[in-house]
């Protein structure tokens, strides 16, 4: 992949971009997975996002006034979303310490995804998932860090 395809990307997901680790129930399953994109009025960037990383392209997000423009959103997941995350990281400042829990989190899953893990994750389980709401916690307080401008 071009080298100026990727610093591109890091610079909007670094100023635009958002990263989380998202939570919810299954039948009788907790599902976690990390989830990034970048939000913007300007839906050319984000259609050349999808098609280089992959993800999904959504519109008509929340205006705060009809005279607002209308939002756009690039989202990317799980794996894909870390590919991803891990090629821009070298050139992010802001959002670099969030990524890094974000990996970590991937990192963790991947870990126990293998079939054979899976007696030792059904024994695990409650570990395992402690595990991974403590690093959910770490990437919502890091949102609230605050970075010192720089001469």
């Amino acid at each position: 992949m071009k080298y100026k395809l990727i610093a591109y990307a890091a610079g909007l997901f670094d100023g635009e971009g958002f990263i989380r680790i998202q939570s919810h129930r299954s039948k009788s399953d907790e599902v976690m997975q990390i989830r990034g994109g970048i939000c913007m009025t300007h839906p050319a960037a984000l259609i050349l996002m999808q098609r280089s990383f992959g993800g999904s392209l959504h519109s008509g997000g929340k205006r705060k006034r009809s005279t607002h423009k209308p939002l756009y959103q690039w989202a990317i997941s799980s794996q894909k979303c870390a590919t991803f995350l891990r090629l821009i990281r070298p050139f992010l400042h802001v959002k670099a310490a969030e990524v890094d829990v974000a990996l970590q989190f991937q990192s963790h899953i991947d870990k126990w995804n293998y079939r054979n893990n899976r007696i030792a994750f059904r024994k695990e389980r409650h570990r395992i998932f402690a595990h991974r709401r403590e690093l959910a916690l770490q990437l919502r307080q890091l949102k609230h860090v605050v970075i010192p401008l720089t001469q």
